[in-house]
């Protein structure tokens, strides 16, 4: 079965009903299917076939489900794009996805050919892929099925009751699995009249409700936060005709939950979900929806919690990431359940509560805190919050809240106190003008940590804000990147196999290396250093390992490298983050091979004046090729006083 089987229920069965209202126009179900036809057969002129990509960046708009259906009718596989990402991310996708074509609102096409194609397809076919959001790191295309959207559709169709009386008002995203796997699949599987909006904005939101007078809504929480300045009596005409609301995406938060039953008479029905399985569980339609949970499971669907993870198995469950066997292997277990990476409890009757993801959680004196159970609470008292761990040196983490809005830091500490464990307490209320967020609503908290977080060891010593120095041009230690003889280097594909930049500091040698398809590895011993190169690499989209280690740790990274690249072995600073880069070397299970060592002294091109240099080198890469590179845009000799040495280096340069 395939969803072409599925969507005959309302675009043949139903063809001459009212289905989609866009910009004042009302389309049939029939006229649906003859557009997407002639989308279809325009893409079949165009060389497309069964297999191929197309990416679309579009924001909501009928030519977008008109390119949808025909991408199912042909086979093809859609990849939407978020119309929020800018050229780097694009190019990602497009350069991941390799498609045939990207349709943008410039070059939109149809035919006059009517005719529904002709193609054998099957569940296992894939349909689109979805790129995940990005919220930890950078986004892997997830493969769907027609399969997987299918069982989806019917499980929602079902368990929430929609029929072909609905009338559906989506204001979501339709590049997005809220939306797309949700909102169209449920329309088009149920039958129901649904208004497409090319946007949610809360100026027109009521006047759109009440217009419409919809049945079924779905939304996201920042959405439903906008809606409680519904006027009073604009609320109860609008809880008049409604049936259902619902919302996903992103945790709602309880207080949101009860403020919106008070005001316009519904009860939000949450459910839980993700891009790589659609919907898991949900809060049931007929029965107790419980503030703070996402539900029970739905049909046909197993979730377990396992060292507080929960996994999920189902024909919901997506085929794999695109082209990424090894991160779609360490997705799953042995026995086919899906690693979700949200930690999560179940009650005793079945309901699930998400207590945040696996790597927000923080660890503080051996304690564990969950960031939702600390921001549930404040969010009683402030507009926004958002937890996360920042380290320290006595309890390893602790937990700091970022909170836009007035308030009163010794109030809501007062208050964390009354009602907290000791140890839950933020350390420090941090006031920030935003806190970044997905499209969607979902917190970005790897980029909290990075844009918020407290000075570093290198910033008080130098009195230079880490973007000044660290992130764009020189670091103490490897004097910054990218270094002109390594690019050259790389460019020239001078280094083969699998490469570890020993010193990596804050990547961009690594990265260079990278992007030329190589395998590299990157270990520093300062991991303020490395959260730059990790954050990096995330904003191009390269996957490479970058490791925290010193002088002899570095075999926990179980690999064996065809060269070695070292940065900085010859810089010495007498401050507590001094590399130790010769007894790293030696420490490396390396294969016979070359290593280049970018030497800062006054000889030029030599292993330089360090009184261990060559001794270590020689001895710890015996049988090695030993190439030693001269930097030309350095030309000074670090000592004890290389602290003003780079200074001046960087007005130079």
């Amino acid at each position: 079965m395939n969803l072409l089987h599925l969507f005959d229920l309302s675009l043949r069965a139903r063809r001459d009903a009212p289905a989609l209202e866009w910009e004042g126009t009302t389309y049939t179900f029939g006229e649906i299917d003859a557009r997407s036809n002639r989308v279809a057969n325009a893409l079949i002129a165009r060389g497309f076939a069964k297999g191929d990509r197309l990416c679309v960046y579009l924001a909501n708009r009928i030519e977008l489900i008109d390119l949808f259906l025909a991408c199912v009718k042909l086979g093809v596989i859609f990849v939407p794009i978020n119309i929020l990402y800018r050229e780097r991310e694009i190019a990602h996708i497009t350069n991941d996805a390799e498609p045939r074509d990207v349709i943008t609102a410039d070059n939109l096409f149809t035919s006059d050919d009517d005719r529904r194609p002709d193609v054998m397809l099957d569940g296992d076919t894939p349909a689109a892929i979805i790129y995940t959001s990005g919220t930890t790191g950078a986004s892997k295309g997830a493969v769907l099925t027609h399969d997987n959207f299918l069982s989806n559709a019917v499980n929602l169709t079902t368990c929430w009751q929609i029929t072909d009386r609905d009338r559906f008002l989506l204001p979501l995203p339709l590049f997005h699995i809220h939306a797309l796997g949700n909102g169209l699949h449920a329309w088009l599987a149920s039958g129901c009249r649904m208004r497409l909006l090319e946007r949610f904005d809360h100026r027109t939101a009521v006047d759109q409700l009440i217009d419409f007078q919809p049945t079924l809504f779905f939304g996201v929480p920042t959405v439903y936060v906008r809606l409680l300045e519904t006027p009073p009596d604009a609320a109860r005409a609008i809880g008049e005709k409604m049936r259902l609301f619902v919302s996903g995406s992103a945790p709602l938060p309880a207080h949101v939950l009860e403020q919106f039953r008070a005001l316009f008479g519904h009860t939000i029905l949450e459910r839980y979900g993700m891009t790589e399985t659609f919907m898991n569980t949900s809060n049931p339609y007929a029965g107790e929806r419980r503030a703070g949970t996402v539900g029970v499971p739905l049909p046909g669907i197993s979730v377990r919690i396992v060292d507080g993870e929960l996994q999920v198995r189902g024909s919901n469950v997506f085929a794999g990431y695109w082209r990424r066997p090894d991160p779609t292997a360490a997705a799953f277990t042995s026995d086919g359940y899906f690693r979700t990476g949200d930690l999560a409890e179940v009650s005793d009757d079945g309901y699930y509560t998400l207590l945040g993801r696996k790597s927000d959680l923080i660890i503080s004196g051996g304690f564990n805190i969950y960031p939702r159970e600390i921001e549930e609470m404040l969010l009683e008292h402030v507009r926004e919050a958002a937890v996360v761990g920042e380290p320290d040196e006595i309890r390893g983490e602790v937990p700091v809240a970022y909170i836009t809005g007035d308030f009163d830091a010794a109030q809501l500490e007062r208050i964390c106190r009354e009602q907290l464990a000791s140890f839950k307490v933020p350390r420090r209320f941090v006031r920030v003008d935003a806190i970044p967020r997905t499209a969607l609503g979902k917190v970005q908290k790897h980029l909290i940590r990075f844009q918020y977080r407290p000075p570093t060891s290198h910033e008080r010593m130098t009195g230079l804000p880490w973007d000044a120095s660290y992130r764009d041009g020189p670091a103490p230690w490897d004097i910054g990147g990218p270094q002109p003889a390594v690019v050259r280097l790389a460019a020239a594909g001078a280094f083969a196999g699998t490469v570890l930049d020993a010193g990596c500091g804050t990547g961009e040698n690594a990265l260079h290396i990278a992007s030329l398809g190589l395998s590299v590895a990157g270990v520093d011993v300062a991991e303020t250093a490395l959260a730059i190169a990790r954050e990096k690499a995330r904003d191009r989209n390269i996957e490479i390992e970058f490791a925290a280690a010193d002088a002899l740790q570095l075999q926990h990274l179980k690999r064996t490298f065809d060269t070695v690249l070292d940065c900085g072995l010859f810089h010495t600073f007498d401050h507590e983050e001094r590399p130790r880069y010769v007894a790293s070397l030696a420490s490396v299970t390396a294969r016979d091979g070359t290593l280049y060592v970018l030497c800062f002294s006054d000889e030029g091109a030599d292993l330089g004046p360090h009184p261990v240099s060559q001794e270590a080198l020689r001895a710890a890469f015996s049988g090695w090729n030993i190439i030693a590179i001269e930097p030309e845009r350095l030309q000074t000799r670090f000592h004890n006083n290389g602290v003003a040495a780079w200074l001046a280096t960087i007005k130079r340069i």
